[in-house]
């Protein structure tokens, strides 16, 4: 998937898989995948698959489920690259954009580094978790941690999780997908300080 964006990915969508409720259909050589979240139906852009991939049809087929369903068409987190054909697609086309469900992407080089400025708060971050923690490690995640993660997110604080219900949901789904034995496991990683996890 070239959207670049998290909600295309398979990550998310097992994380938030009790929020979102998907489910996915292939058609036209696409993925077609429905959520069902906040009382309403809402489809991702059709996901090219094939060589022959025709997202028109697939489009097609997302307009004749919402008929025989009698449900409005909503998609949701669009590539901007799409909306396009979106809007020569449908003449009352309505979108809508939230500074609170952006995506942000940083530059590989900008994260190995953090150089300038703009990422000194990140530098400073850094520098106290060294100073913190001088012996802590980077350990690739394997099936046998699942006790350290446990004992993690027993000891783990969330400050936000107190004011956010998003935050408290966020905490609880990457704990029930960190704490399963998954197809993350050597693709995620932790900190560890004297054996224990601490990132």
């Amino acid at each position: 998937c070239d959207y670049r964006i998290s909600d295309y990915s398979l990550g998310m969508k097992l994380m938030w898989k009790n929020y979102l409720h998907p489910e996915v259909a292939f058609s036209n050589g696409c993925v077609i995948v429905k959520n069902n979240f906040k009382g309403a139906t809402r489809f991702d852009y059709p996901l090219p698959c094939e060589e022959d991939s025709d997202i028109e049809g697939a489009l097609s087929q997302i307009e004749h489920y919402c008929m025989e369903h009698y449900i409005p068409m909503i998609f949701c987190a669009v590539p901007e690259s799409q909306l396009s054909t979106l809007a020569s697609r449908y003449r009352s086309l309505q979108t809508e954009s939230s500074v609170f469900d952006d995506d942000y992407i940083y530059r590989a080089d900008d994260l190995s580094q953090f150089a300038g400025k703009h990422y000194s708060g990140q530098r400073n971050h850094i520098n106290r978790f060294r100073n913190t923690y001088p012996e802590a490690e980077w350990h690739i995640l394997t099936e046998t941690d699942i006790p350290l993660l446990q004992r993690f997110f027993e000891r783990f604080s969330y400050n936000s999780v107190q004011k956010s219900k998003e935050a408290a949901a966020e905490l609880k789904y990457a704990r029930n997908l960190l704490l399963k034995k998954n197809l993350f496991w050597a693709c995620a990683g932790c900190m560890k300080y004297h054996g224990e996890i601490i990132s």
